[in-house]
């Protein structure tokens, strides 16, 4: 009975007073979700002691000893911008994480130096790391917020700060970053996918992160020419100290070509344009004998799947439809005999593997003798018939 007074917005303030000391957290848990969703709204026109009396059950239940009473505060007020000032700055503080956390990834109401201030605090205490980690989820958060979570050597938030696209971080701040995070494999993923990365933060990264990031860092198309190319001499001097990053080895080829740009051989619009005109660009190619591996080399490294399943399309012969079972069907056999019809290398042909057909590296067909095919030309025609059919 006294769950459901608690929860129908027409009890008497008077009563939510008592209902605020309940001995039933239950009770009080019901309380504090109907008083978070009224008093913010209760404006000057709203009888005076209507207002202060919910807001003093408001102050008794975040001041509640049951954790779950004020979470369900934190909750219902994380984004509202009519929340009381007071209430929202104590929850921010409250030790329990779980109460705090949801306040202050999402609260308008905290000031830039509110924010700073109880990073400051967190810092001195290790229980309050999941602090830190909210505030560096913000969106739009400040340089100068980033710049005190940076300093932190909280582990867990600075790899939140990395992974948050709407964090101003300075240049000079991500370089510091860059000169710790070797050990911090947390922060590797993020830093690598980082938006404006800088040459020298972008060098200091290839010189550490693991093989599939150095992949990720190599394809990007927003780093410039120049940075593309020294980052992919760090990693031929990474492959050079006899470090395991084979499969690394092409990417950084692509990379020092797209850095070249004399070494462009395709019309980028036209490749993104797709459609009807790609269609007529590959045959136009094709015809004037354009359509050859360096051309195919360039557009895997750019990703640019409809233009390599047209052209391997044209250059074995076969129909369109054919190239996109084979690549459906992530089939290292049906790639490796759609490359020897189209005339390609085997080398090409362990690459269209794995970054166009999505062939798993365990089960990649490799060339025999290092350059050889390894199907006879019965099982790759074969191979063709059975995709074409």
């Amino acid at each position: 009975m006294r769950r459901a007074i608690a929860a129908n917005a027409a009890t008497p303030g008077q009563a939510d007073l008592i209902l605020a000391h309940d001995a039933d957290e239950s009770v009080r848990a019901d309380l504090a979700g109907k008083i978070a969703r009224i008093a913010p709204h209760l404006s000057s026109a709203d009888q005076a002691k209507l207002r202060d009396i919910a807001l003093e059950v408001l102050d008794i239940l975040t001041r509640d000893e049951a954790v779950r009473v004020r979470r369900i505060i934190a909750e219902t007020l994380k984004d509202v911008a009519q929340a009381p000032p007071d209430v929202i700055r104590r929850l921010a503080q409250d030790a329990d994480t779980s109460v705090a956390a949801p306040v202050l990834q999402f609260s308008p109401l905290l000031s830039e130096a509110d924010l700073v201030a109880i990073i400051d605090s967190a810092s001195q205490d290790d229980r309050q790391g999941g602090a830190v980690s909210a505030i560096a989820r913000r969106a739009g958060l400040t340089s100068r917020v980033s710049d005190v979570i940076s300093q932190s050597r909280n582990v867990e938030a600075v790899a939140a700060l990395l992974a948050n696209p709407s964090a101003q971080i300075r240049e000079e701040t991500l370089d510091l970053l860059a000169d710790r995070a070797r050990p911090q494999k947390p922060w590797h993923a993020p830093f690598v996918r980082r938006a404006q990365l800088r040459r020298s933060t972008a060098t200091k990264l290839a010189g550490f992160v693991a093989d599939s990031l150095l992949s990720v860092l190599m394809k990007r198309t927003d780093l410039e020419p120049e940075t593309l190319n020294e980052v992919a001499q760090v990693v031929r001097k990474r492959i050079a100290a006899g470090e395991t990053l084979r499969a690394v080895d092409d990417a950084a080829r692509d990379a020092e070509a797209a850095a070249d740009p004399g070494n462009k051989l395709l019309d980028r619009n036209l490749l993104r344009e797709g459609g009807p005109r790609l269609a007529e660009y590959v045959q136009r190619l094709y015809l004037k004998g354009e359509l050859n591996e360096d051309a195919l080399d360039e557009a895997l490294s750019l990703g640019n799947s409809d233009f390599l399943s047209l052209s391997l399309a044209y250059k074995a012969g076969v129909a369109h439809t054919v190239v996109g079972r084979i690549i459906a069907a992530h089939s290292a056999k049906g790639m490796t005999a759609l490359a020897w019809k189209a005339g390609l290398s085997m080398r090409f042909a362990i690459k269209l593997q794995s970054r166009l057909a999505g062939v798993a590296p365990s089960e990649i067909i490799p060339a025999k003798y290092g350059t050889d095919y390894p199907l006879t030309p019965d099982e790759m025609t074969w191979l063709l018939s059975f995709f074409s059919e």
